[in-house]
């Protein structure tokens, strides 16, 4: 199954709002925790990187799936509304 172009967009989207959660969520506790704030630690550049990195290596493919099984129940209502219109004896389709 190929990727449609909204496919590519919904999973941007959703990989952008999950990296920009846990950079503030990050961020949020780093502030909360840390008493001087002029400088950041290695410990806390490196969790700032993990924050970004996490969300982008977990958020895309399940994403991904997660469209896909989307896609693959879209088109399986549209193959089941198309039997339950379609006479194969008569062979007409019937519109509600």
């Amino acid at each position: 199954m190929y990727l449609s172009r909204t496919m590519i967009k919904d999973i941007i989207k959703i990989v952008l709002v999950s990296v920009l959660l846990s950079v503030l969520i990050t961020l949020t506790l780093m502030f909360a925790l840390i008493e001087d704030l002029t400088m950041f630690s290695t410990g806390q550049l490196l969790g700032l990187t993990v924050s970004v990195l996490v969300p982008l290596i977990v958020a895309t493919p399940a994403s991904y799936y997660v469209l896909l099984q989307k896609e693959k129940l879209n088109l399986a209502y549209q193959e089941l509304d198309f039997l339950l219109r379609y006479d194969p004896l008569t062979e007409v389709v019937r519109f509600f």
